[in-house]
């Protein structure tokens, strides 16, 4: 499975971190974000079935981003040989609350098939959509994506208006999966059998100190 769509949202979100920076909030004060983001390490690699491997990003797009700490991997099923990419970042508020999937991944020829839709998974709350691409080649991806400040996630319409200038630091979720040509409509996607046993892990990594 190609890596490069992950990275593509981090690129985009470089290019244009200034000016959503200047207009959300990126240039606030704001104390804590280092220790909130260490939270990220105790993020684990193993969940129930799925194994995951490491993967870097570049150092400099992810300072442009406002990126303070992030957790890149590929995450594998030892069963049914499912797989799913995740990034998982934190940082100042401004600059993490900007540019859904809908914006980052236009840059690089992918358009959403239709209009992303709302998953409830457990008590969180997730935005889903699949983006297609047909040059090169025909190519489809599945993106799960939220955001939170302790572990719960949340979804909402206008993200930089929900988080972008909260006094805490934001965390964004990605979760892509690279859709077979052959996937039959309506079959179980194992993008939310994934999230089903990583969430309440996340919740207790990303959840305040008590």
């Amino acid at each position: 499975m190609r890596f490069i769509p992950l990275l593509i949202g981090v690129a985009a979100v470089a290019a244009s971190a200034y000016d959503s920076g200047r207009q959300s909030g990126r240039w606030q004060k704001l104390t804590g974000v280092d220790t909130v983001a260490e939270r990220l390490k105790n993020v684990p690699s193993q969940v129930g079935d799925w194994r995951a491997d490491e993967r870097t990003m570049d150092p400099h797009e992810l300072e442009v981003a406002g990126v303070v700490q992030y957790v890149s991997r590929l995450y594998t099923n030892r069963k049914t040989g499912d797989r799913v990419q995740i990034l998982l970042i934190c940082g100042r508020p401004g600059p993490i609350a900007a540019h859904p999937p809908e914006v980052c991944y236009a840059s690089a020829g992918y358009v959403p098939e239709k209009q992303a839709e709302r998953v409830a998974i457990g008590s969180d709350e997730f935005k889903a959509g699949k983006f297609v691409k047909s040059k090169p080649r025909n190519d489809a991806l599945k993106i799960l994506w939220a955001w939170s400040t302790d572990g719960d996630w949340k979804a909402p319409d206008y993200p930089r208006q929900a988080f972008g200038r909260s006094t805490t630091a934001l965390f964004k979720l990605y979760v892509i999966r690279q859709v077979p040509s052959d996937e039959a409509a309506g079959s179980k996607d194992p993008s939310v059998e994934f999230l089903d046993v990583m969430l309440p892990a996340l919740k207790q990594c990303l959840a305040p100190a008590a």
